[in-house]
């Protein structure tokens, strides 16, 4: 497979989960051999496109104003010229401007479903059955997203399969600071979705000078969790905001807190494991693939900032805690989800062209 050329589609190079997996893959998939590069279905000023293209990846913007004629001209050449590749598609909201140019594409089709919306009218209907024809076949990074896809399109014509995700396991280890202070972290977008107020009020409860949340990110969020952050956590509470550099991200954790409504197979938990960090979050979706409790982090349920409060405080009132269930949270990255793997498996995958 050494020379494949491998085009990930993805509707945008903005900071999050699914795209940074797909900057890193790209980058894991350029030491194996492979020639890969993104389709960028929006902007040239996306975050992740300068340091995708630093790691030597070719990104092609197609502009998120541009025509429909115009972005499908782009296409037509990109995926016409050079070797024979695969098109990896990571976003439903590519499949309309990629869709004519199926039948004129030669290599693979991969499709994969990162989240677990279900996508389900009429419209999105017709766009699969008309994705199906091409695609041998239909992944998914978690199994709520392959259980909520059954139940919304029921038997198709291709394989359903689970293929989880990874993150790249040379990282530096995560070195706690010396003293007491024990410093929770968050990393996501600042919206309603991604649960910050009810951590807040978690961490509030734990009414201990010891303690402070560090959240990384920004979004529509941030004026109100300043806001809350004055009264229920005053001066412990410190917002960072987007940071490019994720060791410089993981060195202010000792112990990651997701409070999420909803999940995939999250790429911040694996990225937190991989450097030793143990994890507690909500039980939802595949977090429990990842957070075992006692052994990897803790799992709590949503909204339940008791729960989550009682969670956290373990590591609070033991010093020791943090070090144990970080070295089991590693060695179960390094074995399971492992980004180099992760690569190797899809290569079967892009090898299956029509």
């Amino acid at each position: 497979m050494a020379g494949l050329r491998v085009i990930h589609a993805v509707s945008s190079l903005a900071i999050g989960g699914a795209e940074r997996f797909v900057v890193d893959l790209a980058g894991i998939q350029r030491r194996q051999g492979l020639r890969a590069s993104i389709l960028n279905f929006s902007d040239a000023t996306d975050p992740l496109c300068a340091e995708a293209e630093a790691a030597g990846i070719e990104v092609l913007t197609l502009g998120r104003g541009a025509s429909m004629l115009s972005r499908l001209r782009k296409i037509v050449t990109h995926l016409r010229s050079g070797a024979p590749s695969a098109l990896h598609i990571h976003s439903p909201w590519c499949l309309r401007a990629l869709a004519p140019a199926f039948p004129l594409f030669s290599g693979a089709i991969v499709y994969t479903r990162h989240g677990a919306h279900a996508y389900d009218s009429l419209s999105w209907k017709i766009m699969h059955a008309w994705l199906h024809r091409f695609a041998p076949q239909v992944t998914f990074v978690s199994k709520e997203a392959l259980d909520v896809y059954r139940r919304s399109y029921g038997a198709v014509r291709v394989p359903l399969h689970l293929l989880e995700f990874g993150v790249d396991t040379n990282v530096p280890k995560h070195v706690r600071r010396a003293g007491p202070r024990v410093r929770i972290g968050n990393v996501g977008r600042l919206v309603e979705l991604k649960g910050q107020r009810h951590l807040l009020d978690a961490v509030a409860r734990l009414d201990s000078t010891n303690v402070e949340l560090h959240i990384f990110g920004d979004g529509p969020e941030r004026v109100e969790l300043e806001k809350k952050a004055l009264e229920v956590l005053p001066g412990r509470l410190f917002l960072h905001g987007a940071v490019m550099d994720r060791n410089a991200i993981y060195e202010h954790i000792d112990v990651l807190a997701v409070a999420s409504r909803m999940e995939g197979l999250s790429l911040v938990i694996m990225e937190a494991m991989a450097r030793e960090i143990p994890v507690v979050a909500t039980d939802v979706g595949g977090n429990r693939r990842l957070v075992i409790p006692s052994e990897t982090g803790a799992l709590v349920p949503y909204a339940d900032s008791e729960a989550m409060a009682v969670a956290l405080k373990l590591f609070v009132d033991d010093a020791g805690l943090a070090d144990r269930l970080g070295q089991a949270a590693r060695a179960l990255i390094v074995k399971s989800h492992s980004l180099d793997a992760v690569s190797r498996n899809l290569q079967a995958l892009y090898g299956t062209a029509r």
